[in-house]
């Protein structure tokens, strides 16, 4: 601890150490190298500095953004696997059928509408957990609940298949997560303190 500084004109001439304003510049040069624990206040909420917050929510966070992150990456693969399907073994077998040019184009409309939603929804849900987001978790359950509602209805039309265990088991992870990193902001959060 620092001694209190009897302030004297004699002394501070003498003494350039024992002035209260270089001891009150000396606390601010710390002050703004080292701030205290709380630098937001949202909501009535004080949120830890992300070097501040204890190991478990790190943890936490850092878990459900890997859930998140796994879940959009086979969430691309199976877009992409979608998109090389249909080029590979769908579209020959479209264009030499007996179905008019109308339908083929339909077909592959769908087709390819398909995976390109599912780019959208992982990119939707990649930008909102890693860009800090205000809406960050109701925004990628949306994205999560709308992969697993087209895995589930396209079971009793298609059967079980390696594409909709793809998609269910991306939409699984990206909504784990979620719920995992809302219990983490949660978790974050102090009541406020009064002085």
């Amino acid at each position: 601890m620092r001694k209190p500084v009897k302030w004297s004109s004699s002394s501070a001439v003498s003494d350039c150490a024992n002035r209260p304003l270089a001891v009150a510049t000396v606390d601010a040069v710390a002050f703004l190298r080292h701030p205290p624990l709380v630098l937001q206040r949202r909501n009535a909420f004080l949120i830890l500095a992300d070097d501040e917050i204890p190991n478990q929510m790190i943890t936490r966070r850092t878990v459900s953004r890997i859930l998140v992150t796994l879940g959009c990456v086979v969430l691309l693969v199976a877009a992409a696997l979608h998109c090389l399907a249909y080029l590979k073994f769908s579209a020959p077998a479209v264009h030499v059928s007996n179905l008019s040019i109308a339908l083929q184009s339909v077909f592959e409309v769908a087709f390819l509408s398909m995976a390109w939603s599912w780019m959208v929804l992982a990119l939707i849900v990649l930008v909102v957990t890693f860009g800090e987001a205000r809406l960050r978790t109701p925004i990628a359950l949306i994205c999560g609940f709308a992969v697993l509602i087209q895995a589930v209805f396209t079971v009793p039309m298609l059967g079980f298949f390696f594409g909709n265990e793809m998609i269910g088991a991306a939409s699984l992870l990206i909504i784990i997560g979620c719920f995992l990193f809302r219990g983490s902001q949660v978790a974050s959060r102090l009541p406020q303190v009064t002085t």
